[in-house]
């Protein structure tokens, strides 16, 4: 549970990224489960 809380917590932050922030979207492995397209929301 803990777990997976802290996943989508990671996930949440990284949608939340501004796209200038690729480089840190990269190093994320949580966010190569989100499509691109969610930054350009």
């Amino acid at each position: 549970m803990k777990e997976n809380m802290e996943i989508q917590k990671l996930m949440n932050l990284c949608e939340k990224l501004p796209e200038i922030n690729h480089a840190y979207i990269l190093n994320c492995n949580f966010c190569e489960l989100i499509p691109t397209t969610s930054l350009t929301d």
